[in-house]
């Protein structure tokens, strides 16, 4: 997976942001504890739980609006991804009808300090590096991607990947960065 830039970007100075998930699921009257919070890049959620929580969740979040439009989702079977992008303004929240804050259920706004937000777009076309202990051979059937691996994989130059990639953790480690 590569990166494209997004073109008449303009600078991310504040964001509505789930900074608590489980008391949004709460006021949606659902039990929090049905539910599990897996990664996922800002600004989505995903939420994992059996196929009827889900589907409640994907029925409660449909009534949420924000600044009059609902909020975008990707339901699979076990799983919701919810994406909530209100970017440099003060939301209008709506539930069921009424209006409410967004502080009061698990929402807040936060400032980007380097003000990137997403510059980027995710294009098909990119480079998978593989390396550290195991790297030679990786496990492809553990994954949980279908990885397509060109035939001409090997016809570009490594020589150079492993002093990037001791630079760049040399830097990180400087930084106390702890991915």
């Amino acid at each position: 997976m590569g990166q494209e830039p997004v073109l008449n970007y303009s600078p991310v100075e504040y964001q509505l942001y789930i900074t608590k998930p489980r008391k949004l699921v709460e006021f949606l009257k659902l039990n929090q504890k049905s539910f599990e919070i897996k990664p996922a890049m800002m600004p989505r959620w995903t939420f994992k739980g059996t196929k009827k929580d889900i589907e409640d969740l994907s029925n409660e979040i449909s009534k949420l609006l924000i600044d009059g439009k609902p909020c975008e989702y990707m339901l699979g079977e076990n799983s919701l991804t919810i994406k909530i992008e209100c970017i440099n303004k003060i939301p209008i929240l709506i539930y069921e009808g009424k209006r409410i804050d967004y502080k009061k259920i698990g929402l807040d706004i936060i400032n980007v300090d380097d003000k990137s937000g997403s510059s980027a777009y995710h294009i098909p076309q990119g480079v998978l590096m593989i390396y550290g202990q195991n790297s030679e051979n990786p496990r492809w059937n553990e994954c949980d991607i279908d990885f397509h691996v060109p035939p001409n994989r090997f016809e570009f130059s490594t020589s150079n990947c492993q002093s990037l990639l001791e630079y760049t953790i040399a830097v990180f480690a400087e930084m106390k960065y702890s991915p």
